[in-house]
């Protein structure tokens, strides 16, 4: 959770200028050394610049373990208030960027917002009378001063409002009627995504690795092809946080199909699609099976076998799959007649510029060669399984990350292997890490 606070004040901070959008000034919270308060540590602007007539969003975190509740004013240039939201928010997770959102559109001037947080569900410790909303309470509050508000001018000005940032899966997607580019920060590995300083007129997209992200578009009204832009270079900005997910699809793997002709029992044929094939590249026979009991002989997978007793077109039945040797590779419930299909994710990249760390520790009890568990040390997208290799060749079957597998021939503390990354099918390798020492 402190990474994601830390990345997104970081990624705001350090990698673009934004001084002159909002000024934090310190959060009050007299007296507050006794009792444990939250404050609120980041306050950011949704879109910059916001022009008369606009509306604005806020996204908040707070320096505090648990859940906690927002509130929002707005303070105009003629000292007249106005609530951002209709009292407090739902009880959120403190560390975790919320957005607070206001159909209250800002008037020209100098506008300044004051964010409240109080802990969840008790109340407050402090209060008062308020002129305008009448008894008020929070725990600490920060004060957002906000750049000039002005008049649109559609000759010189774009707007960071018309800004669109769609997500797909894991595609994130900037449209509008300027030129844009996308930047991102993973807030939960802390890792930057490439810098692009690149514009695309009309519309620009990017794929990235799941994760939650902070996305960030940058907008100029009109590109310049003889310009060589930097990150400094925007006349408009708009920001989301999102969560990029691989949406799963539906991978068909054989189908079934009731066979005419049978003087006894019921033909039933098994055959693999081409995305089957794919995944169990070592499919060569199969059985149908009902109730838990074989009802056929195993037969070669695209001919036919005897079920019995005989069984009609939509009957429920168990296809188990195996190998040439009769080890089982699957076991599908299906109807016959009909397709077996499992959702699967798309294959995932390996994140870019990111350090892997593993341990190899010996575990005591190995009868031959030597148990060998390998850790990383925190969880890396795409990677669930590893194999020890020796002198480029393995010496240990793929196991799951954080068990452990017999290494043969014996490896012995201080011994270098090297170890192999893979993904959750077991096949594919992420990443290869070479000279790891073996532990006690």
């Amino acid at each position: 959770m402190n990474n994601l606070k830390k990345g997104l004040s970081l990624f705001l901070a350090a990698l673009f200028v934004m001084a002159s959008t909002l000024i934090a000034t310190p959060v009050k919270a007299a007296e507050a050394a006794k009792v444990d308060l939250p404050t609120i540590d980041l306050a950011v602007v949704e879109h910059n610049p916001v022009y008369v007539g606009e509306t604005q969003d806020f996204y908040v975190t707070s320096n505090y373990e648990g859940k906690v509740q927002y509130r929002a004013w707005l303070k105009q240039d003629d000292g007249s208030w106005v609530a951002l939201t209709d009292g407090y928010s739902e009880a959120v997770d403190a560390q975790t960027p919320y957005k607070i959102t206001s159909d209250v559109k800002y008037k020209e001037g100098n506008n300044i917002v004051v964010l409240w947080v109080k802990r969840a569900g008790v109340e407050a410790k402090y209060s008062k009378n308020h002129p305008t909303f009448g008894k008020v309470e929070w725990d600490s509050y920060y004060i957002v001063n906000m750049a000039k508000c002005t008049e649109f001018d559609a000759d010189k000005d774009i707007k960071g409002a018309d800004i669109n940032i769609a997500v797909d899966g894991t595609k994130v997607t900037v449209s509008g009627d300027y030129a844009y580019r996308i930047n991102a920060k993973n807030l939960e590995t802390g890792k930057y995504e490439e810098i692009v300083t690149n514009y695309t007129q009309g519309s620009v997209e990017r794929t990235l690795p799941e994760g939650r992200y902070i996305i960030y578009a940058h907008a100029i009204k009109a590109l310049d092809a003889d310009k060589e832009y930097t990150t400094a270079d925007y006349d408009a900005w708009k920001l989301a946080v999102v969560d990029l997910k691989e949406e799963a699809k539906t991978v068909s793997i054989f189908n079934t199909e009731l066979i005419p002709g049978a003087t006894v029992g019921s033909k039933v044929k098994v055959s693999m699609t081409d995305e089957g094939k794919a995944e169990y590249a070592n499919a060569a026979k199969f059985q149908v099976l009902m109730n838990g009991e074989a009802h056929s002989a195993i037969a070669t997978l695209g001919e036919a076998t005897i079920v019995y007793p005989a069984i009609n077109e939509g009957a429920e039945v168990t296809v188990e799959l195996l190998d040439k040797d009769g080890n089982v590779l699957v076991t599908a419930p299906v109807k016959v007649g009909e397709s077996y299909s499992v959702q699967k994710k798309a294959e995932e990249k390996p994140a870019e510029n990111v350090d892997y760390k593993v341990t190899a520790t010996l575990v005591p009890g190995a009868t031959v060669g030597a148990k060998v568990k390998v850790e990383t040390e925190k969880a890396y997208s795409g990677v669930a399984k590893f194999q020890v290799f020796i002198n480029g060749e393995a010496h240990s079957a793929v196991a799951t990350l954080g068990e452990a597998t017999i290494v043969y021939p014996a490896v012995k503390a201080g011994d270098n292997v090297t170890v192999k990354l893979i993904a959750e099918d077991g096949k594919t390798v992420v990443k290869t890490l070479e000279n790891v020492v073996v532990s006690e």
